[in-house]
């Protein structure tokens, strides 16, 4: 797993954000006033990190551990945003763990955290698309297809950035068509050869899109 120390120790100016894949499907994103952590699996938090919102989008081991969001949810007192699935089995007091389905917002510090529909077969999986108290938006898809309820989803948001930690490229360049976001960013999955690959198809299938790999021991940040 990668050192997420950088990430809580840099400075993330008002109007932009920063973001870091730390293995697995997990992700850490900051902005001057939040912190959101998506997906965290095998983190084994430490005394410098924060969270105001945890959330998860489904219950795939790649995806869910529990051992770990407890941890992390006891470090940094952050609510837990999730399935209700997931939320039954966290047992966390309540106010600390939201059960969420299709359509429910969680308002955080001017921030907002959409819990939409995902096409995948898990019990009622979530996407997350993800608003900063100064506009920028982000957009996990997690493990979900292309769907036409993701394509109307697309079309009522401007997108900043396409979080696709997936590790099929070809649905990721789906998705990001439906989206036509800024920024293409992906995980490099610790191979050059995947980034280079995603890269070009992204450059060749997506004009005008970035593509942003996401290496383990390194912040990005945006714009």
């Amino acid at each position: 797993m990668a050192d997420l120390y950088d990430i809580y120790h840099c400075e993330t100016k008002p109007g932009h954000i920063a973001l870091q894949w730390f293995g697995y499907s997990g992700v850490v994103v900051r902005t001057s006033q939040v912190t959101l952590i998506l997906d965290p699996v095998s983190l084994d938090p430490k005394p410098y990190m924060r969270a105001d919102v945890i959330a998860i989008t489904h219950e795939h081991p790649d995806h869910w551990d529990r051992k770990t969001v407890l941890a992390l949810q006891r470090q940094t007192d952050a609510v837990v945003a999730t399935t209700p699935l997931l939320a039954s089995r966290l047992r966390l007091a309540p106010g600390k763990v939201q059960g969420l389905t299709k359509g429910d917002v969680l308002a955080f510090k001017g921030a907002r955290l959409h819990a939409e529909a995902a096409d995948h077969a898990a019990d009622q999986p979530l996407t997350f698309l993800f608003q900063s108290e100064s506009g920028i938006t982000i957009y996990d898809p997690d493990d979900s297809y292309p769907s036409p309820e993701m394509r109307i989803l697309a079309q009522r948001f401007s997108l900043d950035v396409l979080l696709f930690v997936g590790s099929v490229a070809e649905r990721g360049v789906d998705i990001a068509r439906l989206w036509k976001p800024r920024v293409f960013a992906f995980p490099t999955y610790a191979s050059p050869l995947y980034a280079e690959t995603v890269s070009r198809m992204v450059t060749k299938d997506l004009p005008g899109v970035q593509a942003h790999p996401l290496n383990p021991q390194e912040v990005h940040f945006y714009p």
